[in-house]
């Protein structure tokens, strides 16, 4: 370079960097020494280096800027992201979703349980219904009367035959409130009593010498029993309604 002949733009540019960058004693002894005799380049290179420094100083700003704005934007994405994938996994999570399924599936199991009791009560109710009728009808039918045996009371009726023997149960008996068959036996002769259902069939029987028996245990029904000596001869014959 002319000491005396004035930088041209690339020196003034090398000058100015040296400055802003700080190493203004490493540019050219004869570098330094022109700025220091010329003043028109001194001031030119100081405009420059000024207006240098200020366009890195702005360019420092806006790029620490766009990083703050950038890292404000970066963490609203974030959390809007966060909240949109929380949002997701509450609607669409497979958890969720099996516990809205097993809800529901109690809930069925529930309705499903009410109608089968629903069902089997109605069910209960019918057979107790019919179970009623048939006792009612079987209770009826215990106590239908018999045709022989009514005929044979009827003939007993507020009589008896044989004078040793004298009846003292008479007519129509009714067990238990009354538990006991009685006559008057002077002379202690060997009876025989027989008791029957209402179908004629033998229900149970006992030998005697005394002045009566005890009822055996009755269910509900009409029975006819029976006073017999030990020569066969029919004494008396009686009725009696079990009342349980």
């Amino acid at each position: 370079m002319n000491e005396k002949a004035h930088f041209s733009e690339e020196e003034v540019a090398i000058c100015s960097d040296a400055i802003n960058e700080g190493k203004y004693q490493g540019l050219p002894e004869t570098f330094r020494n022109h700025l220091a005799e010329c003043d028109q380049c001194a001031s030119e290179v100081l405009l420059v280096a000024d207006i240098a420094f200020d366009f890195s100083l702005s360019a420092n700003q806006n790029a620490r800027g766009s990083k703050k704005r950038w890292f404000f934007i970066a963490s609203i994405t974030s959390v809007a992201a966060i909240l949109i994938f929380a949002f997701l996994i509450f609607v669409y999570n497979p958890w969720n979703n099996s516990i809205n399924e097993i809800a529901l599936i109690q809930d069925t199991t529930s309705v499903k349980n009410i109608k089968e009791n629903q069902i089997n009560k109605e069910i209960d109710t019918i057979s107790k219904t019919n179970q009623i009728i048939p006792n009612e009808n079987q209770q009826m039918a215990a106590f239908i009367e018999d045709e022989q045996f009514e005929k044979l009371y009827e003939s007993f009726k507020e009589s008896y035959r044989g004078s040793s023997i004298e009846i003292t149960t008479k007519g129509v008996l009714t067990y238990p409130q009354i538990d006991s068959l009685k006559w008057n036996n002077k002379y202690h002769e060997k009876l025989v009593v027989e008791f029957y259902t209402n179908k004629g069939v033998l229900y149970s029987n006992e030998t005697t010498d005394g002045n009566g028996c005890r009822i055996p245990k009755f269910s509900s029904g009409l029975y006819y029993w029976k006073l017999i000596n030990m020569d066969y001869e029919l004494l008396y014959v009686g009725k009696i309604k079990g009342n349980i």
